[in-house]
């Protein structure tokens, strides 16, 4: 059980698996970089942002097993909102895409993955403090690196995943309950994790929206729960960000797609120690202030995560982006 346990959080990817090592877990200084002005630290109200993107994928180049997938689509709704009486963030993301299993000549009926999650998390002066999160999953994996037969060679895992927060964030109650596979549901997890410490804490759900607030000049690293081992680790980049200009394609306001060129900063984050999960490259916007309109809102441009058993790579790509008024 518990190694098919390890193997079915992995899953809870691709969009908070990292791998590498990260520095020390120093505190983060955060800027609100998702708002027009990046000074705004507690006035949060009215807060409104719709952002989409494209899933594609890229297959590695073997012989054998591998797996075809279709444009998937993955958006992301960001809004003022309160939580148990506190004014916070609310972040809802949604993931989709449909695919299938290739064995030579043979293919696996299609499946559709999806992801669902939801995070309330306070502003910059607390440093995106969380106050709860929950991930809903279905993902249909491999389970074999070289299958004989397709039969056996993928499971679909099905389950939910909750962490709610004391008030201190000292503390964090994990449940993780199953709908698929039937062996698991009969065995839902539930554990409380002391999370108090030095450096900054940032829920799984947060992260990829919190690197849009970091200073690109040195090595960013923090502590969250790695979903794999049910631990706080360390996490951070593995080097500083490189900013370089760059050209994207995308519109603004579901108007017309037009290119862009613009700076961007890209790094790889990771997980330290055990079960650290697959390489991640992220590129954002880099901050552009124009009197005080930061023009991009440091928006995450492209993520690219490998799938598991190294069959291939998901590309996401900015589609359009609605940063609302605020």
């Amino acid at each position: 059980m518990k190694k098919k346990l390890i193997a079915c959080l992995a899953l809870a990817a691709p969009i908070l698996v990292f791998a590498g090592c990260s520095g020390g877990t120093s505190r983060l200084t955060l800027s609100a970089n998702w708002h027009a002005d990046t000074n705004t630290t507690t006035g949060i109200s009215g807060t409104a942002e719709h952002l989409e993107y494209t899933v594609n994928y890229e297959p590695e180049e073997h012989e054998g097993f591998n797996a075809e997938y279709e444009e998937g689509v993955y958006t992301t709704d960001l809004r003022y909102d309160t939580y148990n009486g506190v004014a916070c963030y609310y972040l809802e993301t949604h993931f989709s895409i449909t695919g299938r299993y290739v064995l030579g000549e043979e293919k696996s009926e299609d499946f559709t993955d999806t992801i669902t999650s939801k995070v309330y998390f306070m502003d910059v002066s607390t440093e995106l403090r969380p106050l709860w999160s929950e991930k809903t999953v279905v993902s249909t994996s491999a389970v074999a690196t070289m299958p004989s037969t397709l039969e056996g060679a993928t499971e679909t895992y099905a389950y939910t995943y909750t962490t709610a927060y004391n008030e201190d964030c000292t503390e964090a109650k994990v449940s993780i309950v199953y709908t698929q596979p039937e062996s698991y549901t009969e065995h839902p997890v539930e554990k409380t994790i002391d999370i108090s410490g030095k450096g900054t804490y940032l829920d799984n759900e947060t992260i990829l929206f919190a690197m849009r607030g970091i200073a690109t000049s040195a090595v960013s690293s923090f502590r969250t729960i790695n979903p794999v081992t049910q631990a706080v680790t360390g996490c951070g980049m593995t080097a500083a960000p490189a900013v370089a200009e760059t050209k994207r394609t995308f519109s603004v306001g579901g108007g017309a797609a037009q290119e862009h060129t613009l700076n961007a900063y890209t790094f790889s984050l990771g997980y330290s120690g055990a079960y650290s999960g697959q390489p991640q490259e992220l590129t954002y916007a880099a901050k552009v202030t124009d009197g005080n309109t930061n023009t991009y809102r440091n928006v995450l441009l492209e993520m690219r995560v490998p799938t598991l058993q190294s069959l291939g790579t998901l590309v996401y790509k900015l589609k359009n982006a609605d940063f609302g008024t605020k």
